[in-house]
């Protein structure tokens, strides 16, 4: 059953990783391997220790990953009458792996629509460098090639002339008591509006 209420809740996990520079790094450095210091076998305390930071590490990935998914279905509700293109393990934009969501930092969905092919996603805390940011952006395609352009942007979103798709970023994002759905699912209504009119 899909929860449609107003607010968003985040795991702990989740806030600790968006809220706490120092677990951030703690965890980005168990995920990326780049750990500097391994406790010696004979201590098994140690090892043990180290060992549960690296599950609570992975517990606090595959938990973000959850979150952004979650955001995504609250957010842009998996549009009525639209095809959804079937999810990919082969496909980095499409797969569900926790990993590779993790490393691309967005989650997505593609549906197609009267011949096009619509691309929805959602980054949080993009580069997980600007803890407080969530965006959205959209992407319309028929055959290979980009189907709106700048001028067709839907109100309050913006042309990214580097990428060529739209986006609607709130930077200014407090997790703690949960998230405001309402501007979110506004602007992903005020898209998914413009979509339907080509």
């Amino acid at each position: 059953m899909t929860d449609y209420s107003d607010r968003f809740v985040f795991r702990e996990s989740v806030l600790g990783y968006l809220d706490k520079p120092e677990v951030r790094h703690a965890v980005n450095l168990l995920l990326d391997r780049k750990i500097g210091y391994l406790p010696q076998a004979f201590d098994q305390t140690q090892v043990t220790d180290f060992y549960t930071a690296c599950l609570a590490a992975r517990q606090t990935q595959i938990e973000f990953v959850q979150d952004m998914a979650d955001l995504w279905h609250r957010i842009w509700r998996a549009p009525q009458g639209w095809t959804p293109v079937p999810l990919d393990p082969a496909d980095e934009e499409l797969s569900l792996d926790p990993t590779i969501r993790w490393t691309e930092e967005y989650f997505q969905r593609n549906f197609k629509y009267n011949g096009y092919r619509a691309k929805l996603w959602l980054w949080l805390a993009a580069n997980r460098k600007e803890p407080s940011d969530l965006e959205l952006g959209f992407e319309v395609i028929k055959g290979s090639t980009s189907v709106l352009k700048k001028g067709d942007a839907p109100p309050g979103w913006t042309w990214d002339e580097d990428e060529e798709y739209f986006c609607w970023p709130d930077d200014e994002i407090c997790y703690d008591d949960g998230l405001d759905l309402g501007p979110f699912r506004a602007a992903a209504g005020a898209a998914l509006k413009r979509i339907e009119q080509l």
